[in-house]
């Protein structure tokens, strides 16, 4: 509703350009926040400019592998951000299928950047705009990332978000 505010928010998502990625500990809760932080505020801004209308099986691996941010000098799409940086020390999942969108095979430079700093707890936080994903999105915050990932959990089981089909 406020075009102002959005353009300097687009303007500021241009800073992340000059990130020294080089500088940062991917050991660190820290990190781990920024990039899920970033990754969200990339999903958003992508369905937000989205001319194709809500996404769908077909379209989802286009959007999560063309909606892109420079970083630090490199440029991370969704999928590379979700693969190879947030999950890319965490094992690969068995029989992949969509809406689930892995990383191209060519962007396995970008494991380069994976976080030493895992917890799967993360897949009740990550939001990949499809229906399975959390309704609302953190912002996580170092200082209460524990308490987030656990609240995270508990929405999921709790709140009738798991759906067990009985066939």
């Amino acid at each position: 509703q406020d075009p102002e505010s959005f353009i300097k928010f687009l303007d500021m998502t241009s800073e992340l350009r000059f990130l020294p990625l080089d500088e940062f500990d991917f050991s660190s809760p820290a990190t781990f926040c920024m990039f899920v932080n970033i990754y969200h505020c990339l999903l958003q801004q992508a369905l937000l400019l989205s001319v194709n209308g809500p996404l769908s099986k077909k379209s989802i691996s286009q959007f999560m592998r063309t909606s892109c941010y420079e970083i630090g000098g490199d440029v991370f799409s969704l999928a590379e951000l979700h693969s190879c940086v947030i999950c890319g020390k965490m094992s690969r999942p068995i029989n992949p299928k969509p809406p689930y969108v892995e990383a191209p095979r060519k962007s396995n430079a970008y494991k380069y950047y994976a976080l030493e700093y895992t917890d799967t707890r993360v897949h009740f936080v990550l939001n990949t705009a499809d229906m399975a994903c959390p309704v609302s999105i953190p912002v996580l915050s170092q200082r209460y990332l524990e308490q987030q990932l656990n609240v995270a959990c508990v929405d999921f089981f709790c709140n009738k978000q798991l759906l067990i089909d009985p066939k």
